[in-house]
C-alpha cells in the first residue's frame, strides 16, 4: 500500500503575510533537509487563469501544471523568507539541492522539504517564482 509521507509537523492558519490568506506553519522544530510532506496533485494541460496563482509545473519543460493538493497549495510564496522548496513528479528519486540531500518515498507527487532550519510556530514559505497577483 501506498502511503503519501506527512511529517506531522504542519498545521494551517492565518498567514502573517498582509492579504495573504491560510498559510503552513511548523507545530514542531523541522530541520533544514527535512521532508514535510508528499502531495498529490491534478495535472491539466493549460494555466487556465482561475488556477493561475496556485498551479505548478509538472515537468521542467512547462508543458503542463497541476494544481497541488493537501497543503501544498496553501504554502505562501517569498523570495526574501523562503525556507523550503518542492520538488515535481519528474525529479528523480534522490534530490539534490545545494548541500541538501532528500530521498523521495513516493516519486509520482510533489514532495515539500526544509532548506532551513524552522522554528515551531514559524510559517513555511516557499517560491513560485514568479510575483504573485493579489
Amino acid at each position: 500500500m501506498d502511503i503519501l509521507y506527512n511529517c506531522g509537523k504542519l498545521e494551517v492558519k492565518t498567514s502573517t503575510l498582509p492579504n495573504g490568506g491560510f498559510g503552513v506553519f511548523a507545530t514542531d522544530d523541522i530541520k533544514v533537509g527535512e521532508i514535510l510532506e508528499e502531495c498529490r496533485y491534478l495535472a491539466y494541460s493549460k494555466a487556465y487563469s482561475l488556477f493561475e496563482d496556485y498551479r505548478f509545473w509538472v515537468n521542467s519543460k512547462k508543458e503542463n501544471t497541476a494544481i497541488v493538493l493537501g497543503t501544498g497549495s496553501i504554502y505562501n510564496s517569498s523570495k526574501e523568507k523562503q525556507n523550503a522548496w518542492w520538488v515535481g513528479p519528474s525529479s528523480p528519486k534522490i534530490f539534490k539541492c545545494g548541500d541538501i540531500k532528500i530521498t523521495r518515498k513516493y516519486l509520482d507527487s510533489f514532495t515539500f522539504f526544509a532548506i532551513k532550519d524552522i522554528k515551531k510556530g514559524d510559517e513555511i514559505f516557499t517560491y513560485y517564482g514568479y510575483k504573485v497577483k493579489k
